[in-house]
């Protein structure tokens, strides 16, 4: 049905990708806390295990929208740190507009932090996006993604290269009935850049199930 950009990884990691050796780092001078991948694989409401994978179908501005995520094999190395990566393919009407990667490690505290993010074009793996980045790269730093054990009222400002976002915790109680089924208990989180927010439902031992901004529904169809 599409095309993966995956194979083409290599082609885009900025960073050394021998990531063999197992002793966690301690990261730059925005924070003291010790990073390694390992402290991010069983977060509550983002796990990120190698091979996990999920299928996502909605609506954007009256088109058909699919996203295909999937946890890489494998660790990266960004900026000295082990990270997993997370890719995305995202299709309109059934054709391969763009595959982006993310890179996430976690902090000893148990947070997830995001080092880096490039979009690629499914034909030329050229970056679609300004905002494309890796930590460690022309003054990128990770940023705090989620909190070890979000709490309502919790905000947290996304310093990125392209510009602030801002991620606010709504609630623990949320309820999401998807294709894959109905989950309560979500953690609730409102993503503002600019004049858009998504409102992002996350389910406990599932991760994103629900995904919801002007004009776009995004729902959990399989989980794997």
């Amino acid at each position: 049905m599409f095309r993966s950009l995956i194979p083409g990884l290599c082609m885009i990691a900025l960073a050394a990708c021998d990531a063999s050796s197992p002793a966690p780092v301690v990261a730059n001078e925005t924070t003291n806390d010790t990073f390694d991948a390992a402290f991010a694989d069983d977060h509550l409401y983002f796990p990120l295990q190698a091979g996990r994978s999920w299928s996502y179908f909605g609506e954007e501005d009256g088109h058909r929208v699919q996203e295909e995520v999937s946890v890489a094999p494998g660790l990266e190395v960004i900026d000295g740190v082990r990270c997993f990566v997370l890719v995305q393919d995202r299709l309109l009407d059934d054709e391969l507009v763009e595959t982006t990667f993310q890179w996430f490690s976690g902090a000893s505290d148990g947070s997830v932090w995001l080092f880096g993010e490039q979009s690629l074009h499914p034909l030329t793996h050229e970056p679609l996006a300004e905002d494309s980045w890796l930590a460690g790269r022309d003054g990128a730093r990770p940023v705090r993604w989620l909190p070890a054990q979000p709490e309502p009222g919790d905000a947290l400002t996304l310093a990125l290269p392209h510009g602030d976002e801002l991620v606010l915790v709504l609630s623990l109680d949320g309820e999401a009935s998807v294709p894959a089924g109905t989950f309560g208990n979500c953690l609730v989180v409102a993503e503002s850049s600019g004049e858009e927010t998504d409102l992002i439902l996350y389910a406990p031992g599932i991760g994103r199930v629900q995904e919801s901004s002007p004009g776009t529904t995004l729902r959990l169809v399989e989980r794997r």
